[in-house]
Order: C-alpha cells, then structure tokens, then sequence
C-alpha cells in the first residue's frame, strides 16, 4: 500500500487544541464497517450502541511527565521528550516502575532546540541534575546524573508530553484531561486517547446494561509520534512498544466470545495489545512483553469485534489500522463527513465507533 493513500485534508482550525467541556459531550460518529452507513450523536450516547454481552476492553496505562526543558552551557534552551528506558546494557527495559524504569538514568529520547545539538551536548535541568545527550541508532539518547529519584525528578519539573500539534503549553487541566480515568500504571509519553471520553456517568450507565469491562497495558512510546516516511507501509519499521494482556483479560475475552458478545477495542493500542496477544490456536493468552506489531490493510483480525477511536494524523500507522478495520474507502468517506460536519480531530478531539 502506497503511502499517499493514507492521505486525506484537514483543515487546521479543526485540530482540536482543548479537550471538551466533559468528557462525554465529544462527538461520535459511528460508522457500520459493513454497509458503510454512518450515525451522529455525543459520546454518552455510546451506550445505545452496546449490548449487555459486549466485552470493553481498556489501557490502564498512565502519562508520566516525560518532557523537560534543558539549559545549554550556551544558555540555549533545548526540549527532550523521553520516551524508553534503556538498561546498562543499552537495552530496552519495560516502562513500568516495578520493572526498574525509573531507577533507570539513562532514555531513549526526542529533542527539539532552535540551535544545533551536538554529540555530548551537556544540559542542565536545576541546579544539581544534569544530562548529556549522544547520538542513538534512531534517536537521541540522554544520560542524567545528580538526579536519585527520576519519577520524582519529572513529577517535580517534568511537564505533561501534549503532542506537538497541540500548540500550546500544558496547563492544570492536561494534568488531568490528558490521563484517562481508568489510567493506573504510569510509562506512557502519549494518553490512550480513545479512553479520554469516558467519565463516571458513562461508565455508570454501560455497569447498569451489563457490559463487561477488562484492561490491558500498552506504554505508548516514541512510535506514536514520528510519521511513516516510507514510500509503502510495507517498507516502514513499526517500533516497539511495551505489552501486557492478563489471564483475567483472556478469561472475559473467551467468556465474551462463548457468550456471542462482541469485543470492543477502546483504542488502537488495545487493538495492538489484542492482536499480539493471540496464540497459535485462534485464542488469547497472556501476554507480556515488547511488540512490534503492524496492523495495516489486509490484516486479518482475530481478537476484536469492534473498534473505539478517535480521528488520526494522516500518513500514520494508527490510520493504517483504522483502514485495516474498516476499509480506506468508507474510513475516508466517514473522515470526510466529519470534517464537513466540523468534528475535532485527533488527541483532544471527538470519537468514531466502528463495528
């Protein structure tokens, strides 16, 4: 597949640059993958669109503040987004704190400056922490030292990573609006951001239908942030990210299948966690560890029924598999009704339920 037909136009004035009043009143566009027929409503009407057998499947995974703004020797000011923890072997370590990630002084990381950064670069972050930066295989890496606690380093000066198309700085309410309310296990640089729709009244109102809820853990890293460059999907390098699918997420899986339920991925992570999860044998197994998993057109689908997701960057991995799911023609049909209809693209912006 060429990567000029992951292509589309939005119109700059509808990325969405603040989170909706609630959480529930984003709008939702649900899109029938099978006839291509497409429905208008808010969020909070999700509920008319699931049954009591249906299975939810969440990302429990938390934000850290994972971007810092660092001082050069020259006085410059350099921005680092980290992204993976690295052991002292150079290896990545899963980026979870009961895994050691925090103890880790050493990152993968992204970095933005107005003036050029070499290779040993020094910054400084307070007055005692410090970081150099060194060139990576495919990206920046950045050793601290004077810092004992890192968690409690980027809780202290750390800031919430918003993507770079929210043109803004975080305030008091990204704290907040930018974590989803089931979020529990903190790694992640970028929100599951399908999950940011729910509040409690939602929540409430599917517990009294019936539905069933399960969680998964996927830590977004730096993949989520950099384009395909690649001329076809089929050349482009997906990178890895941390996984973990429990034995009480296969038990509701398979109960929800027996049941003739449907399983409905709350996000493309989940739908990536799901799918790399399913053993030889057709079922679901338990699953921790890294994945590097590449959900594009022609993908066969074994472990989701339907899918919650917001509207995605053009030429990304996550549209690829959003089209996987739906087909390109009716994705691009229903991307182009909702831009007519003025919806709020992408992190912060409105949902589309595909099943």
């Amino acid at each position: 597949m060429k990567l000029e037909e992951l292509d589309y136009h939005l119109p700059g004035n509808l990325i969405a640059q603040f989170p909706s009043r609630r959480r529930d009143e984003s709008r939702l566009l649900v899109l029938k993958k099978e006839s291509g027929e497409t429905w208008h409503g808010r969020f909070r009407d999700l509920v008319g669109w699931l049954n009591g057998n249906d299975l939810l499947v969440v990302n429990d995974t938390k934000v850290f503040r994972a971007r810092l703004w660092g001082q050069k020797n020259t006085g410059g000011k350099v921005e680092v987004l980290l992204c993976e923890p690295l052991s002292e072997k150079g290896e990545p370590l899963p980026p979870i704190p009961e895994a050691g990630a925090f103890k880790s002084l050493t990152w993968k990381c992204l970095v933005r400056s107005s003036g050029r950064i070499l290779e040993g670069t020094q910054l400084s972050f307070d007055s005692k922490a410090r970081g150099t930066l060194y060139r990576g295989a495919d990206s920046w890496i950045i050793e601290f030292t004077g810092v004992r606690d890192l968690l409690f380093f980027l809780r202290r000066h750390g800031q919430v990573p918003l993507p770079p198309y929210v043109a803004r700085r975080p305030d008091r309410r990204d704290q907040s609006r930018y974590q989803t309310v089931f979020a529990k296990r903190e790694g992640s640089v970028a929100a599951p951001t399908a999950g940011l729709h729910f509040n409690r009244a939602v929540l409430q109102r599917l517990k009294q239908l019936g539905v069933e809820w399960a969680s998964i853990t996927l830590q977004v890293g730096m993949g989520t942030f950099l384009p395909v460059r690649t001329e076809t999907l089929e050349e482009h390098r997906m990178h890895q990210e941390y996984v973990e699918v429990s034995g009480a997420c296969c038990e509701a899986w398979l109960r929800t299948r027996q049941q003739g339920g449907r399983v409905i991925a709350v996000g493309t992570t989940v739908v990536r966690a799901l799918e790399s999860a399913v053993g030889q044998d057709g079922l679901l197994a338990p699953y921790k560890g890294f994945t590097n998993l590449f959900v594009k057109p022609g993908y066969c689908f074994k472990a989701v029924d339907a899918l919650l997701t917001n509207f995605h960057l053009p030429r990304t991995s996550l549209l690829a598999l959003v089209m996987a799911f739906a087909g390109r023609d009716k994705v691009l049909k229903a991307y182009e009704e909702a831009i007519g209809m003025g919806y709020r693209f992408y992190s912060y912006g409105d949902a589309m339920f595909i099943s």
